[in-house]
């Protein structure tokens, strides 16, 4: 046994041993001192900052060697206006890393603050639109037809094959952007820069209506960030400036969906709200087919929105009948999926029905195929200048192979799904329904029709894009054992986000590059003779070309496609053309430059028929399209 003196040295000495025990080594004190330094807010801006300033220089170091200086298509050495882009990408720029300092929290001010950089925002985007608005119409034979729609509806009261001989009916036409364009040509006829304009307005709405929307689940200053750089889209850009569906579209079903969130918060009791939300929703659908997924939209939301399994426990109808959400789904749902079906049977009864497209062929094949190709496209038509110009100038550029950083882009985007689809968000069943109609109804898999097709889930896929971002970083940051700060944890999605402003920046001046150059000598030329065709040709001309929409625009005569790329010339095709025209009645021939495929497969035709075709005119800009007159008789 120990003596009383040891045991009191002992009990001394213990509290000695527990205070050492309690005192951190020097290790664990510099590791304290490092996380407390890598806590700082200001941190993370000096990360972001030093990233963001070489983001910076490497766009203006490389902002005099941009690739459409080199194209065979346009010539824009002495149209370029690089100053005006400067100013304007310069603006947009600073009010970024503004929103980027709130968001890391490197200081505060007031709120107002926010939206004074958004109105500052707003004046930048719209200045950028305008530069890149153009007066003429696209060689994009769908917005001559556009145009012919709304004529037709105008002055018919129903939408007609107005360039056909026959003017059969158009069953399957898309009413909503002709009935919003009605009113212009019934007052101003074909006013182009009116109805341009109209267009363009909708795209620049975009971003008001985004952060409304945006703000429901995130930051003020989040949301103007986001709602920026969406509204930067080169896709949504290049559809403001035509006469297209794009942009109306991305419109209404935004529109849409705030109006849902709204009546979700406030319900139907809000008539204003339930009033704007019906309209939304019908134009949405009416300006594109895919527009069915609002109402798959709001099923799916109301669906999961109520508590099936309290109310199968109580076993009383009466008792679910008395939840909100479910009367809603009842009353709202159910009359416009009845509306859907008995428009379906109309159309199906007066020609073909959309129905009926979408489930021709082998329609899981069809998703499959689109499926690979929507994967490999996503990530590079939002980060890839590349990608882009392929996409506007197909004929010189091709789609560049996947990078290593397009599987973590598509990685973020599905945790932002995936994070929204545990909260039943009203975006996420929008982006993924759509999504999943585009696959099953595209009849193409082109990568190129893929986009265009994609294009309008544009502002979606950003929104996730960034909150997949800061997902990821969490759930990082919990496997080493960290909690990140707020700042830490945004860092990442906006180096996301700033890559994928710059990477606009550069598509959005191919489109202003584009819209100002023109399309070029070869469609002026094609344009001249479909005007000149209007003031020479009979009433009862009937116009073989290869754009027959467009030249029926211009001409207003009957026309019909003389032939595609996918022709060749031979003598049996010789023949089988001449036998086709006579039978038809056509009266008149073009021959231009637009795509090649009339010199190929057409212009052989009449150098071995001298007898056959009489020249009409030949267009004085450059010489490259000529209209024939057919002397069958």
């Amino acid at each position: 046994m120990s003596s009383r003196k040891e045991r009191k040295g002992k009990k001394r000495k213990q509290p000695l041993r527990k205070a050492q025990k309690k005192r951190p080594s020097e290790k664990k004190q510099r590791s304290s001192a490092k996380l407390a330094f890598m806590s700082k807010p200001w941190v993370a801006g000096v990360v972001f900052g030093i990233a963001y300033i070489w983001m910076i220089t490497r766009f203006f170091v490389n902002f005099g060697a941009h690739p459409t200086r080199n194209s065979k298509l346009i010539n824009i050495h002495s149209t370029f206006s690089e100053t005006g882009e400067i100013l304007i990408f310069s603006i947009l720029i600073i009010v970024f890393g503004y929103f980027a300092a709130r968001i890391l929290r490197v200081y505060k001010l007031p709120r107002r603050w926010d939206i004074v950089a958004g109105v500052v925002a707003f004046g930048a985007l719209t200045a950028l639109y305008a530069m890149a608005f153009t007066e003429e119409l696209s060689p994009n034979g769908d917005n001559a037809e556009y145009l012919m729609n709304t004529k037709s509806l105008v002055e018919e009261g129903s939408i007609y094959r107005l360039n056909s001989r026959a003017d059969t009916r158009n069953t399957l036409a898309s009413r909503g952007l002709p009935i919003i364009l009605a009113p212009i040509y019934k007052i101003w006829g074909f006013d182009l820069v009116k109805m341009k304009m109209l267009i363009m307005g909708m795209g620049l709405a975009l971003f008001p209506l985004l952060v409304l929307l945006f703000q429901n689940y995130i930051s003020l200053s989040k949301s103007i960030l986001i709602s920026m750089v969406v509204v930067l889209s080169p896709h949504l850009l290049a559809a403001a400036c035509n006469i297209m569906t794009e942009i109306p579209y991305v419109f209404w079903s935004v529109l849409t969906l705030l109006m849902m969130q709204l009546l979700a918060k406030n319900g139907l009791n809000q008539w204003k709200y339930l009033i704007v939300f019906l309209v939304s929703i019908l134009m949405t659908y009416l300006t594109r087919p895919v527009g069915l997924t609002m109402v798959a939209t709001a099923m799916a939301y109301m669906f999961f929105s109520v508590p099936w399994i309290q109310y199968l426990k109580k076993g009383s109808i009466r008792e679910l009948w008395k939840e909100d959400t479910f009367r809603y789904l009842v009353m709202i749902v159910g009359p416009l999926i009845l509306g859907l079906l008995f428009w379906q049977l109309w159309l199906s009864n007066t020609g073909v029905s959309q129905a009926e497209i979408f489930f021709r062929g082998e329609i899981f094949d069809r998703f499959y195929i689109n499926l690979e190709s929507s994967l490999q496209v996503f990530s590079q038509m939002l980060f890839r200048l590349d990608t882009y110009l392929w996409y506007i100038f197909f004929g010189n550029y091709r789609v560049q192979p996947l990078t290593i950083w397009s599987w973590p882009a598509l990685l973020c985007l599905f945790a932002g799904m995936i994070t929204y689809m545990r909260k039943n968000n009203l975006v996420f069943w929008y982006t993924i329904i759509c999504w999943i109609i585009i696959l099953f109804a595209s009849l193409t898999p082109a990568q190129m029709v893929i986009i265009r097709y994609m294009s309008i889930l544009v502002p979606f896929f950003i929104f996730f894009l960034f909150e997949g971002s800061r997902m990821i970083v969490k759930i990082l940051g919990k496997l080493t054992g960290r909690k990140l700060k707020a700042g830490w944890v945004n860092l990442i999605p906006l180096l996301v986000m700033a890559q994928l402003m710059f990477t606009s920046f550069s598509s959005d001046r191919a489109v202003i590059t584009l819209n100002t150059a023109g399309a070029g000598p070869n469609y002026d030329d094609y344009v001249e003779v479909a005007r000149w065709s209007n003031q020479n040709l009979p009433e009862d001309a009937y116009v073989a070309c290869v754009k027959p929409r467009i030249f029926w625009f211009y001409s207003q005569k009957d026309t019909r496609r003389s032939t595609t790329i996918s022709e060749f010339h031979s003598a049996d095709y010789e023949k089988e053309k001449l036998e086709l025209w006579k039978s038809q009645g056509v009266t008149h021939l073009v021959v231009d430059r637009i795509s090649g495929a009339s010199r190929q497969s057409i212009l052989p035709i009449i150098q071995n028929n001298p007898d056959l075709f009489q020249t009409l005119f030949i267009a004085p800009t450059s010489g490259t399209t000529t209209i024939y007159k057919i002397n069958f008789e």
